[in-house]
Formats: structure tokens, C-alpha cells, sequence
């Protein structure tokens, strides 16, 4: 049992409520994914958002097998303040009709608002010129505090959006929602003083955090 799949088993039997999850960079609902397990395995309501179109296709067909009306799912960036749309970096169409369907999935796991980051991994993995592989688009965004007002407050909250995860967690108005549960991947830290900005906020409203290498954990329940 890795690292991610203890931490939400052995919070989630202290939820005495109903299941409320959102996940932020739902990805393909498949490989890597830290909530699968829980969707599938407990009674659960979850939106589920991906801003990737390939990903979000995948994301859906991962999940139709079960039928679970509970479930939605958003094709939506989250950004950390008003912005009504972002540049958001994928792999250019040119270079995704030439690779098989599963391929283009798993590099689309990658997609970021950040170019560099997704350059640097196609470059890793071996292909020359990345830059000249993907193209910009400018992607619908909203933020969290207007999902949790339009849908639900969940106690569960997943972010992973390959750079904006510390922004986003700064940005929870945390006055008005406190989800028990809160895992969002850490790895790509913008600034020293954000990282102290947001280590202090969920501090200061109760939170026990967790420091997991690439990913952060925190809990309240009190």
C-alpha cells in the first residue's frame, strides 16, 4: 500500500459523514490516480475535473463501467484568482495524430499552465525539439470557492495540477470551507514564501499537515 492510499484509508474511517470528494486534475481516473480505490470502493458523491480534453475523454470512460449518478464530471481549469481563461500547454494536434489513443493519454498527463514543465518532461522521455510538440490554448477556468458555492463542500480535496497546487490552496476561503481531507502535490513550489504562506494558513485554521516528498497531506477534524 503506497504512501497516498494509507493516508486517505486510515483518515477516511474517521469521516462520520457522507462521502463529498472533489479532485482537481482527475487526470484519466486510471493510472496513478490517489481516490480511484475510493470512488469504487465506498458509497461516494465526487466531481471530478480534468481542464486536458483527451484526459477528460479518458477520464469519463475510465469511470462508465460503474453507473454511479453521484458522479460529475467537469472539463474546467481551476485557476487561484478571477482570471476568466489561462494559457494552458498540451500537445499540439499535429504531434497527437500520430500517436496510438493510450499514448496520447499518457502524455497529456502532463498538460500545465506551465510550458517548461511539460518540455522538460517529453525531453526526459526522449523526444528531440520538445518545444516544437505542443501548442497553447486558452482554457475556461474557475475557481474552487465558486465550485464548492455551485456544487458542494467536499471533505475530501484533491489537487493535482502540475504547478498551480500551491496558488490554488492559498486561495481556499477557508472561513467558509474546511474539507477535512486535503492531499494536493507539492513538488512544483513557485516561492519559498508561498510555501510558508500556505503551510501557515492551514495552520492557523487546524490542519494537520503531512509532508509526503512530492505530495502534501492535511487533516481537520475538530
Amino acid at each position: 500500500m503506497g504512501e497516498d492510499e494509507l493516508f486517505f484509508t486510515s483518515n477516511i474511517k474517521k469521516i462520520d459523514e457522507p462521502l463529498k470528494l472533489i479532485q482537481v486534475g482527475a487526470n484519466d481516473g486510471l493510472r496513478g490516480d490517489p481516490v480511484r480505490k475510493i470512488i469504487l470502493k465506498n458509497p461516494c458523491k465526487a466531481l471530478l475535473i480534468e481542464a486536458d480534453p483527451i484526459c477528460f475523454q479518458a477520464l469519463k470512460n475510465n469511470y462508465k463501467h460503474i453507473n454511479n449518478r453521484n458522479i460529475t464530471f467537469k472539463n474546467v481549469a481551476i485557476f487561484p484568482d478571477t482570471q476568466d481563461n489561462l494559457k494552458f500547454f498540451s500537445l499540439s494536434e499535429e504531434f497527437r495524430k500520430h500517436l496510438p489513443r493510450k499514448k496520447q493519454v499518457i502524455l497529456s498527463r502532463k498538460a500545465s499552465i506551465n510550458s517548461k514543465l511539460l518540455v522538460e518532461y517529453l525531453s526526459n522521455i526522449g523526444y528531440e525539439e520538445p518545444e516544437k510538440l505542443i501548442e497553447s490554448q486558452n482554457v475556461k477556468g474557475e475557481m474552487l470557492n465558486t465550485l464548492f458555492a455551485d456544487y458542494f463542500v467536499p471533505n475530501i480535496l484533491i489537487v493535482d495540477t502540475e504547478g498551480l497546487d500551491w496558488k490554488i490552496i492559498e486561495s481556499i476561503d477557508f472561513e467558509k470551507y474546511k474539507p477535512k481531507i486535503i492531499y494536493f502535490e507539492s513538488k512544483f513550489t513557485p516561492t519559498e514564501k508561498l510555501k510558508n504562506k500556505v503551510l501557515e494558513k492551514l495552520n492557523r485554521y487546524g490542519y494537520r499537515v503531512t509532508d509526503f516528498g512530492n505530495n502534501i497531506g492535511a487533516i481537520k477534524f475538530n
